[in-house]
């Protein structure tokens, strides 16, 4: 069984990979490679946090993958905590959910158009898609940001997260920043 820090380790790793491929995605034009990698990114510190709000509250939800996917985290953010004013945004969670759906257009909206419309010329999706892909990755930093400063806030009031949360000793998404 791997300890606490390898999983750490392990988990530091793949952010440090997500973040400089999210990067190298968005220098080279991949963007929709960049804004998969963002809501990866975005969806995984929701859970996490989502978790630790179960645990704080006492409850002992697991979550399926039905309820893992980004809509789902954010409907049960945005009932957990209402509002989220972060930085210069007046509401990280709304700010999430309408990338979202940029997301889902960039994700859907290359070639698919209802019949006999045209599509998205290619120069106006592409365009769609690299202002995604960067405001995903500034959103996955904030997500990581926020998330951290959180969750460590809730630890301090002696509330065990369990063995699958992250753990303070995790480096914080900033340290990949």
């Amino acid at each position: 069984m791997k300890t606490e820090t390898t999983k750490n380790i392990i988990k530091f790793q793949s952010y440090k990979f997500a973040f400089e491929r999210m990067e190298e995605a968005i220098q080279k034009e991949f963007f929709l490679e960049s804004i998969m990698i963002a809501e990866s990114i975005i969806s995984d510190r929701l859970l996490s946090y989502l978790v630790v709000r179960l645990k704080e509250a006492g409850e002992t939800h697991q979550f399926t993958n039905k309820e893992t996917f980004l809509g789902r985290l954010i409907q049960e953010w945005k009932r957990r905590d209402e509002k989220v004013p972060y930085k210069t945004r007046e509401d990280l969670i709304d700010a999430v959910r309408l990338w979202s759906y940029d997301r889902n257009e960039c994700a859907h909206g290359l070639v698919k158009s209802r019949p006999g419309d045209p599509t998205t010329s290619v120069e106006e999706f592409t365009k769609k898609a690299s202002n995604c892909a960067v405001n995903g990755k500034q959103l996955a930093r904030d997500i990581c940001s926020w998330t951290q400063s959180k969750k460590s806030k809730i630890r301090k009031t002696k509330v065990q997260a369990p063995e699958s949360i992250d753990t303070p000793t995790q480096p914080a998404c900033s340290d990949l920043i």
